[in-house]
């Protein structure tokens, strides 16, 4: 991913980051099609996903969007952990 080139640093290696890795892929996914393609997907979004057709409209479910924040907001911290070292992150804050 883009932001270990960019920093240097290692993505999150925990347990609970590799079980909802592909859940936060598909959802990255979902956000650029929505953003870019008015919801519609494409060839390079079906590609990824496995989860459409070219042109059908990408559905988002109010618990996919849920979970997808939960997942991000277990994430955060330990990205800003890596990212600043010593520095005491707490639910998304650093604290120095």
């Amino acid at each position: 991913m883009r932001i270990t080139k960019r920093y240097a640093t290692p993505l999150p290696t925990s347990n609970e980051f590799a079980l909802t890795k592909p859940l936060l892929a598909l959802n990255i996914e979902k956000r650029h099609v929505i953003g870019y393609n008015l919801g519609i997907a494409d060839e390079r979004y079906v590609e990824r996903t496995q989860a459409q057709q070219p042109g059908e409209t990408v559905r988002l479910i109010g618990d996919d969007i849920g979970r997808f924040a939960d997942i991000c907001l277990s994430v955060v911290p330990e990205l800003e952990n890596g990212l600043l070292p010593g520095a005491q992150v707490t639910r998304g804050v650093a604290a120095r």
